[in-house]
């Protein structure tokens, strides 16, 4: 019998900004880039291909003499429709069932630091930037792996302004407008949880990376459900509007804006939620050669999350519902949820109902979406 031998050690990669490393390890910037191929989608390819490949250099099995941290563990996902009971001619709607039989290897307990450990600002802070597992900086933000990825080449963007920006505080037009240029850069989608959205570490800002290529079946690259153009439709909030958008034949009320202007309008959507005491999602993709940026409103005190029977994440208000075992805190007691029995029994009514109770209807939203 062969004994297995350790796969060849690789430094963790690290990207120049605005760009990549060669196969020779020599910088490579975007607008360098940009001239040797012939189209822009092939650079944001290219661009997408290099950061998956730093990603992996992030792996725990990637065993090596460094000072870098590592992500928690290697997920091991698989994924399966729970389509719609009723047919339209085109097809069924779905939902996507994502599930990580590596998740039960995050840690059960808080972390408790040792007396003598200096004081770090949050988790994000401790585990990620002071480990230095920055892959590269765009804009204001360091993108890194997700120490706990819930499937391959999950990232997050995180804010590195002095002093801190907190997920707590509305981001920023700025901010939204570089989600919306990292997404671009790297062909990624990207959402935000900010309290009562999702889970976060509220002490520091951060937007969720991913590639929506990762979401395969049937030997398909699958679109998620709220980007799906088979079952819904972009709706012009006015007639005389061509940038702010409902989008028709989701369950979950939602807008999109395009064009130059879209983050200041997210931003305002975003601000008059706050006021009105609603939580919400941005969500960002890059489709028709053009970013763009989705809002939804959130109902925390009716939601229930089909995973942790707690709250929705933010993938799941895309339509995307992340699984695993998982051990949380229930006043004193400890309660484990059995990732493969829920992906197992989950119906797509099931599903709808608690993204319809996650969310206002569409006449809250129609408030917001008057005042563009």
């Amino acid at each position: 019998m062969k004994k297995k031998t350790q796969p060849e050690y690789i430094p963790p990669i690290k990207l120049e900004p605005e760009g990549y490393l060669d196969e020779k390890g020599n910088p490579k910037s975007l607008k360098q880039l940009s001239e040797g191929i012939t189209t822009l989608d092939e650079t944001f390819e290219e661009n997408n291909y290099q950061i998956r490949k730093a990603w992996k250099t992030y792996s725990p099995t990637n065993i090596g003499q460094d000072e870098i941290g590592r992500m928690a563990y290697v997920p091991e996902t698989s994924m399966r429709k729970s389509e719609s009971p009723i047919k339209r001619k085109i097809g069924r709607p779905y939902w996507i069932l994502a599930l990580n039989k590596a998740r039960d290897q995050r840690p059960k307990t808080e972390d408790k630091e040792k007396e003598n450990d200096a004081p770090c600002h949050c988790k994000l802070c401790k585990n990620i930037l002071e480990k230095n597992m920055t892959i590269t900086k765009i804009g204001n933000y360091s993108i890194t792996p997700n120490g706990f990825p819930y499937f391959d080449y999950a990232l997050l963007g995180i804010d590195g302004s002095t002093p801190f920006r907190a997920q707590t505080d509305i981001p920023r037009p700025e901010e939204i407008d570089t989600w919306g240029k990292i997404c671009a850069i790297f062909n990624l989608a990207a959402f935000f949880n900010p309290p009562h959205a999702g889970a976060s570490i509220y002490e520091h800002q951060h937007v969720q990376l991913f590639d929506p290529k990762v979401f395969k079946l049937d030997g398909k690259i699958t679109p998620l459900p709220l980007f799906n153009k088979e079952f819904t439709e972009e709706i012009p909030v006015r007639k005389d509007s061509s940038d702010v958008f409902y989008v028709r034949g989701y369950p979950i009320p939602t807008l999109m804006f395009l064009g130059y202007n879209a983050p200041d309008k997210v931003y305002n959507a975003a601000h008059l939620a706050r006021e009105l005491n609603f939580a919400f999602n941005i969500e960002v993709l890059i489709a028709d050669d053009q970013e763009k940026f989705y809002f939804q409103l959130r109902n925390p005190a009716n939601e229930t999350s089909i995973c942790m029977k707690r709250k929705c994440g933010g993938l799941e208000m895309m339509g995307v519902a992340l699984l695993g075992d998982i051990e949380e805190k229930s006043g004193e007691k400890n309660i484990t949820t059995d990732g493969t029995k829920v992906s197992t029994k989950m119906s797509y009514n099931t599903m709808r109902k608690n993204l319809i109770n996650a969310s206002y209807p569409r006449e809250f939203l129609d408030y917001i979406a008057k005042r563009f």
